[in-house]
């Protein structure tokens, strides 16, 4: 039985993304090849416009990748936008080392 295809536990696990997301201190995004991520594309969109760090990475041939560096820098020019995950985690990881100071 797929779990993806009941509407209680669709609704639950928007609830549960959209609550933690608000929550969370920073927001991180991976945009990979294999799917056009309508719903973190939806999420980027929601978290640009608030003073929340965020980090942005995006693999080379994600479908979409023009429109992502578009819309994160009309909106948020200081977004250093990365193209691998290991320098996503390393954005992360200095931000963390930086508030931890």
């Amino acid at each position: 039985d797929n779990p993806g295809s009941d509407p209680a536990f669709i609704r639950s696990q928007i609830e549960w993304e959209y609550r933690y997301l608000r929550l969370a201190a920073a927001v991180s995004f991976w945009f990979p090849a294999e799917t056009v991520c309508p719903i973190t594309l939806y999420e980027l969109g929601a978290h640009l416009p608030t003073a929340k760090p965020i980090f942005i990475g995006v693999h080379p041939e994600f479908t979409r990748k023009l429109d992502v560096e578009i819309q994160a820098g009309l909106v948020r020019p200081e977004i250093k936008i990365v193209y691998d995950l290991e320098s996503l985690a390393g954005q992360i990881k200095a931000w963390i080392s930086l508030i931890n100071r």
